[in-house]
Parts: C-alpha cells; structure tokens; sequence
C-alpha cells in the first residue's frame, strides 16, 4: 500500500513539472525562412510600391505593394526593376491593404481569387471591403549553387498569413504560408527593404 501511494505521489510531481514546462518554441530563429524542414537565412529584402487599385466598384479601394526576400541578392535593370535573384530560394508575395492613401501595416491573410469571374459585384466587395489580403504569394527553389532563380518553379501559397510591421523601409515580414505542395513556409525577415520600380 505504501509503495502504491508513493508511486502516485511521484507520478502526480512528473505531471505537474512537465505541464508547468513552457513549451518549446518552434519557430524558425529570425531572418530565416524554413521550407520543407530545411531553414534558409534571409539576406535581402526589396518592395515595389504598386499604389492604389480598384478591386470592385468604380474608384479606387486598396493600395497594393509587392515583397520580396531572399538568402541571396536580387538583380535590377536599369530602370531599377527586379528580374532576378541570386540564391537559393525567394519568397514573394503580392499584398493588398484596405484604403488608398498608403500601403499600411497589419495582418494579411490569403483570399483565393480563382472564382471571382463568377461573381456579382456585390460579392466582390462584400469578399474583399476592408481586408488586407493577398491573393498570390510564391516560394521558388534554387538548385543549391546560389543560381539565378528565375527559371524556378513557382509554388503557389493556398493559404496563410503574413504579417507586416515596421515603417517604410525598415520592415518585418513574418510569413505562415502553406503552399500547394502541401509544404509550409515559416519564419520572418526584418530589415531595410530595397524599393524596386
């Protein structure tokens, strides 16, 4: 009996020190991006200021910038337009924030836009009034020889989210994306982003 009521007493101190452990943090560490279990660290981020579009209606309803990052560099042409990246992986993502004036900060969350042809106005704005939303992100792959990355295969995000904070230029990207390979992107990048045409 004694030996019954010891081995309670030290099974009920294992569970109490092991649920008062806080919980591992399983993020990637900053400026890393983590795919398919393998982590990649962010050297370089850059954004096109896009300015306002309409997205239903007749005027104007979202003000819309392009991010890009990458553990590489990113080739400009002389018009200062991004057409390349050296490096093993890209993240880009096509960002939408609700009101024309400025590209503002917050949570984006994905919106699938393949069906829209199909709907009236109305559902239109009632699917993206007052949202900050992404409609397309992509991750594209090196061959691990920090090549060029245009010729990559995009894989398209199916859902998700990335959150902006930060001024212009001075951004923090975190990204929690899954893609349609099934595989997620995870993970943040914060520093000066370049400004592209």
């Amino acid at each position: 009996m004694k030996t019954k009521n010891l081995m309670l007493i030290m099974l009920a101190i294992v569970v109490s020190v092991t649920s008062c452990k806080p919980k591992k943090n399983d993020a990637p560490p900053e400026d890393t991006i983590e795919y398919n279990s393998t982590n990649y660290t962010i050297a370089n981020g850059a954004f096109v200021d896009l300015g306002s579009s309409i997205y239903y209606g007749t005027v104007d309803s979202h003000y819309d910038s392009d991010f890009f990052i990458t553990d590489g560099t990113f080739i400009y042409d002389t018009n200062g337009e991004i057409t390349d990246a050296n490096g093993k992986i890209i993240v880009a993502a096509y960002l939408s924030s609700f009101g024309t004036a400025s590209f503002k900060t917050g949570t984006y969350t994905f919106i699938d836009s393949t069906n829209d042809s199909s709907l009236t106005d109305a559902q239109i704005k009632s699917k993206y009034e007052n949202k900050y939303f992404f409609t397309e992100a992509i991750v594209a792959i090196g061959d691990n020889s920090s090549s060029s990355l245009a010729n990559a295969d995009p894989i398209f995000a199916t859902s998700g989210t990335i959150k902006v904070e930060g001024t212009k230029p001075n951004y923090t990207l975190i990204y929690d994306l899954i893609l349609e390979d099934g595989k997620t992107v995870r993970g943040s990048y914060s520093g000066t982003y370049k400004e592209g045409n």
